[in-house]
């Protein structure tokens, strides 16, 4: 087994001489420069046990990892460094939530994530949340409550991009289950677009928009959130989440649609106009009726 902290104990070119050993990380622990751990499987937080993982310029590579399973929770912050999946592809996995009722969490600000397949939510009695706000993550298949290996919904699971700063992309598949959530928070210069060879979206998978603090948004503006380079995206089984959405002269908000190409989705900001400015709107609908009547007299 392989289980330290603070030590280059296993170099990510070694991995396949270990690929049948397994380290479990119960407790705190903090990789940087020149730290290292690399193993078959890793597993952070388990049987009622409460993992942390921070990477800040290390790094952590597995075949398989495994981010809370039974009771555990799990939480992974990577500010720079690397979380790496060396049997790239569809033999590599990042599980957020593996199994039992276990709670996930991973909250990226740089550094790079990849390439395997990221499953946010696995377990369809746990929950997981992977935020990122810079950094790179670049997943073969990227699911939110969803399961690629079963081609099914799974747990509560939802990954939350913020601002621009991230660059995020699946090569093979980005898919959202029913009780999977895709959120975007616009920041200043807007919101990173996520780009994936084809998608899969189940009835009910939310899209959750948001405006960071401090930010207008200008009405009318469009962001593209989602390209789909194979054939084209269908919206048609995603929803908004609740209070997102646009309505006529009562709520600003947005709504969601396709590009001209019909390979983007994109979500429109539609801003209703405060009741001070519907009240200068009305007296000058008054007024110029006013004026209309005058004219009118005067002939």
């Amino acid at each position: 087994m392989v289980q330290r902290i603070g030590i280059a104990v296993l170099s990510v070119l070694a991995l396949a001489a270990a690929a049948s050993a397994a380290t479990t990380l119960n407790g705190t622990y903090t990789y940087g420069e020149g730290e290292s751990l690399a193993d078959g499987v890793v597993t952070i937080g388990s049987n009622g046990n409460v993992g942390i993982v921070n990477i800040v310029g290390g790094s952590l590579a597995a075949d398989t990892l495994y981010a809370a399973r039974g009771t555990g929770a799990a939480t992974i912050t990577i500010t720079s460094g690397q979380l790496l999946f060396p049997n790239s592809g569809s033999t590599g996995y990042l599980h957020l939530g593996y199994d039992g009722t276990p709670t996930a969490t991973v909250t990226q600000t740089g550094g790079t994530v990849g390439s395997g397949n990221v499953i946010i939510g696995t377990s369809p009695t746990g929950a997981a949340t992977y935020t990122i706000s810079g950094g790179t993550l670049s997943a073969y298949s990227l699911c939110a409550g969803y399961d690629v290996r079963s081609w099914s919904d799974a747990g509560l699971g939802r990954l939350d991009v913020i601002g621009t700063a991230a660059t995020v992309s699946a090569s093979y598949l980005l898919a959202c289950g029913s009780s999977g959530t895709l959120g975007f928070t616009v920041g200043s210069t807007g919101v990173s677009t996520i780009v994936a060879r084809d998608t899969k979206f189940s009835a009910g998978a939310t899209i959750d928009m948001a405006v960071g603090s401090g930010v207008t948004v200008a009405s009318g503006t469009v962001f593209d959130l989602i390209v789909d380079q194979k054939n084209g995206i269908s919206i048609t089984n995603l929803a908004l989440a609740s209070g997102d959405a646009y309505i006529a002269d009562v709520r600003s908000g947005w709504t969601l649609q396709r590009n001209a190409a019909g390979d983007t989705l994109q979500a429109v900001y539609t801003a209703v106009p405060e009741p001070a400015t519907m009240g200068l709107l009305g007296l000058g609908v008054v007024s110029l009726v006013g004026r209309r009547s005058g004219r009118g007299r005067r002939k």
